[in-house]
């Protein structure tokens, strides 16, 4: 076993064993999470005297709680396709192992997407991130000043 599935096992056991919020969750944690996707989660719900129930969305709730199936089993690896920009288009698109060229923000409706991942390793289901700038060194702080926006380097897909 690889140090990379040695790993993921240890974050897989982790995210079974949770009981923070998802807000909460260390990033490394809240990226695997989804990577896996809300399917393989069951959600707390009831507040003190609740229980464990599955979730019927796909989108992460900050402040709710999550934890990984105790039955979840890895079925497949990832497949990972480059972000570029089109040569005629000038607009982001990435290329599927098939060879279809899709538009960026196509990749949430095709099967078996999981999400864009960028440069550092985060993994979200949007397309866009913005990352806060530390405006403590900024003369004038504006809304345009405080954020960059990242684009995803890579769309993943669960191989088939």
């Amino acid at each position: 076993m690889t140090n990379e599935q040695i790993h993921h096992n240890k974050l897989c056991k982790k995210l079974q064993e949770n009981t923070i919020v998802f807000g909460k969750m260390p990033k490394e944690m809240q990226a695997k999470a989804i990577e896996l996707r809300t399917a393989n989660f069951l959600i707390w719900q009831g507040g003190k005297d609740g229980k464990w129930k599955s979730i019927t969305g796909s989108v992460w709730d900050h402040i709710c709680t999550y934890c990984l199936r105790p039955d979840y089993e890895e079925k497949s690896e990832t497949v990972e396709c480059h972000v570029f920009i089109h040569d005629l288009e000038k607009r982001l698109v990435f290329t599927c192992t098939n060879g279809i060229t899709f538009s960026l923000v196509m990749g949430p409706a095709l099967p078996d997407f999981i999400g864009f991942k960028y440069e550092d390793g985060y993994l979200s289901p949007m397309p866009r991130r913005y990352k806060h700038l530390d405006s403590a060194t900024a003369m004038v702080v504006n809304e345009k000043s405080e954020y960059k926006v990242l684009t995803p380097t890579h769309v993943l897909f669960k191989k088939g």
